[in-house]
């Protein structure tokens, strides 16, 4: 029976030799590299004796990523030595904020196809699910639990190699880069009930901060960010984000409410008054 020492030592040197036998310079354990990988999977399980030959390389590479970039760890789960390597997992960070379960490596790239998102996509999912409960957003009622929302938000991002998210309004500019980047149109159901109220919180402290707008809870239960008579709806405006592509850029939402709040008009501009349909695409968000 290997010590787990053994272990893994056996398993960095299968992500390693993978890397160096497919493509060192782009399989280099960076969040970014991940991208690389799904298209090497994509491609391979065409030919199932290729995706046989590489199938352990590709989950310890992606393991190996998950642990070198965000603080994981190989292990088992109950902490007993390994008789098998079935019996590896990753386990999840220690300063995850809530209650983790273990990976299993493997099964990431039948999640992959399974639920029909790419591994860059399941890997920030998994990042975010390490350190808030994909519900806290949607359960927030105050400024201070939204600012912990959006912190939690800034974390998994920077955890993911992006930096950059410092709540100035230049950082942003780099939300509708980052949505094409992580998550893509439509993403997966679970995906957007936990990242839009994320991005949304990032959204609304932003202009908290820059404005001496605030946040409320509508009568109807929703958190806006609220200047005079104008309310806004950041969650809304992701939700349309990633439901309709740039066409509803938070950029251009940004430069209208923060130019418009800066004029000092706290008339509702006729175009905004759409903004507020009855029921939304999706039940999370009613308005936009």
């Amino acid at each position: 029976m290997s010590s787990m020492v053994e272990w893994v030592s056996l398993l960095r040197r299968a992500a390693e030799n993978f890397s160096r036998d497919l493509d060192p310079r782009e399989l280099d354990f960076s969040v970014a590299s991940i991208g690389r990988l799904d298209d090497i999977l994509v491609r391979s399980v065409q030919s199932p004796e290729a995706f046989k030959k590489i199938f352990v390389g590709m989950w310890t590479y992606l393991a190996e990523v998950l642990i070198r970039q965000y603080g994981c760890r190989w292990g088992t789960e109950d902490g007993q030595e390994a008789k098998t390597i079935g019996e590896i997992r990753i386990l999840p960070p220690s300063d995850a904020e809530r209650a983790a379960q273990p990976l299993r490596p493997m099964d990431l790239l039948t999640l992959r196809f399974h639920r029909d998102v790419s591994l860059t996509e399941l890997a920030m999912e998994i990042a975010y699910s390490w350190f808030a409960d994909p519900s806290s957003a949607i359960k927030a009622e105050d400024s201070d639990s939204m600012r912990h929302v959006a912190d939690i938000f800034v974390a998994a991002v920077r955890a993911s190699g992006e930096c950059g998210l410092d709540y100035t309004p230049e950082s942003v500019f780099r939300l509708d880069d980052l949505i094409d980047k992580f998550w893509g149109p439509k993403p997966e159901h679970a995906t957007y009930e936990a990242m839009v109220p994320a991005i949304g919180a990032y959204l609304g402290e932003v202009l908290v901060d820059a404005t001496a707008a605030q946040w409320v809870r509508t009568p109807d239960g929703q958190m806006a960010v609220q200047l005079g008579a104008i309310s806004a709806f950041p969650m809304n405006k992701v939700g349309k984000r990633f439901d309709r592509g740039r066409e509803h850029s938070i950029t251009q939402f940004y430069r209208e409410i923060s130019q418009h709040w800066s004029s000092g008009n706290e008339e509702i501009p006729a175009t905004w008054k759409s903004m507020e349909p009855p029921q939304a695409k999706r039940g999370l968000l009613r308005r936009g």
